[in-house]
């Protein structure tokens, strides 16, 4: 007698074919962006797909002002388990390492990888490609909530160069503490983002390998990792412009995936929830 709603999170313009064996247990779907709930909507036929997007609630006080001295610290994080090339940190370290030979003022980059016990392989990789680099630190350890949010609101700048993402939650996170974001323009992020709010970088098509696991043979973006590193470059040059940007974002968030926004528009989701067939 109870009506079942599944919400499904996916990253690629294609959903698997093997989820459509779900599709006689519920009467509905939400996904958390319209990305999503394109390729959910090819897979589900009849059954209704809704976008549901995630809240971003308001902080319980303003961020404090941004230092404008000291190395620029770039945050890029990351879950092994999530295929590292769909999150493509090598993208986001050759992107820094080009920003910095634009600019005389000093950065570093923080890599926040989780996962790193179920593919030691990737993390072994991954250090091959850093080479020992003093300006990139690796953050291993288990955080909670409180100390994740910490360590992005601590940082000066907010780097994604996925391939594709569902939704983005982190990048979501950045802007509604006021830091600026240069993220892939592309996916599911574009829920929430602009060209107003976050630095986004275009990419090119271009097909996942097998390397890419449950993602391989799909369809994503390969990002100009070029353009990143030159709007990376200007935003570590210019405290100004981190400011500037960290605040356009950070209106952009509440505007969009604010409590007051998001309960609305599930409110608008509910009666046809509801509704018995």
């Amino acid at each position: 007698g109870r009506r079942h709603v599944s919400h499904w999170a996916w990253e690629l313009p294609q959903a698997p074919a093997a989820w459509a064996r779900a599709l006689p247990y519920v009467d509905e779907v939400w996904a958390p962006s319209a990305f999503t709930a394109q390729a959910l909507s090819e897979l589900c036929g009849e059954t209704p797909v809704r976008v549901a997007p995630y809240p971003v609630l308001a902080l319980p006080a303003p961020p404090p002002p941004r230092k404008t001295d000291g190395p620029v610290t770039v945050f890029f994080a990351f879950d092994l388990k999530s295929w590292m090339s769909r999150k493509n940190p090598q993208g986001a370290i050759a992107a820094f390492r080009a920003a910095t030979q634009r600019t005389d003022r000093p950065a570093r980059l923080r890599l926040k990888v989780s996962g790193a016990d179920a593919r030691p392989d990737a993390l072994a990789a991954l250090r091959r490609d850093l080479d020992g680099d003093p300006r990139i630190d690796v953050i291993l350890e288990r955080l909670s909530d409180a100390e994740m949010s910490a360590l992005v609101a601590d940082s000066d700048i907010v780097l994604s160069l996925h391939r594709a993402e569902g939704f983005g939650l982190l990048l979501a996170e950045a802007m509604r503490a006021g830091v600026p974001v240069v993220a892939t323009g592309w996916s599911g992020n574009l829920e929430f983002m602009d060209d107003a709010g976050a630095a986004l970088i275009p990419g090119r098509p271009a097909q996942a390998g097998p390397e890419a696991g449950d993602y391989a043979g799909g369809c994503w973006v390969e990002p100009d990792v070029e353009e990143a590193a030159v709007r990376l470059a200007a935003l570590i040059d210019s405290p100004k412009a981190r400011a500037d940007l960290g605040e356009r974002g950070r209106r952009t968030i509440h505007a969009r995936l604010g409590m007051d926004r998001w309960t609305t528009e599930v409110a608008g989701l509910l009666p046809a929830t509801l509704k018995r067939t």
